[in-house]
């Protein structure tokens, strides 16, 4: 995956990880509030990232790792059809095929494409509610 000039100087600064234990403090701060469950929705590309995301949170809640997963050929068209966020590009491929290799690693791993929205939600609440983990 390459990276541009303003996200290398961020790494450099700031260290490797640094939005996934900025998205680890902000889940603990939303706990610390009084929120009963977060849900951090963000692409983890390998267990590092997990780690990362762990390592910052102050608390120790209990964390539920679930991957949303679907065929290539339907992340090109949603990308395709996208019209509010820009496209993804070059990087789709390398993402995905980086995803891929390391979803051993990714929690439990739920088909995301033939689904709709309520369903996926329905079944993650009672995935979490029966005590899947990762």
């Amino acid at each position: 995956m390459s990276y541009g000039p303003s996200r290398l100087l961020t790494r450099a600064h700031l260290g490797g990880g640094a939005t996934y234990r900025a998205g680890g403090v902000l889940s603990a701060a939303f706990l610390e509030m009084g929120a009963a469950r977060v849900l951090f929705d963000y692409v983890f590309l390998r267990s590092a990232h997990f780690r990362y995301f762990r390592e910052a949170l102050s608390a120790a809640p209990s964390v539920h790792v679930f991957t949303l997963w679907a065929p290539l050929e339907v992340i090109t068209e949603r990308n395709a059809a996208r019209s509010v966020r820009p496209r993804l590009g070059l990087k789709l491929g390398d993402t995905y095929s980086e995803i891929e290799q390391n979803l051993p690693e990714m929690g439990e791993i739920i088909e995301a494409f033939s689904a709709d929205v309520e369903q996926l939600a329905r079944r993650i609440h009672e995935r979490v509610a029966h005590g899947a983990r990762h």
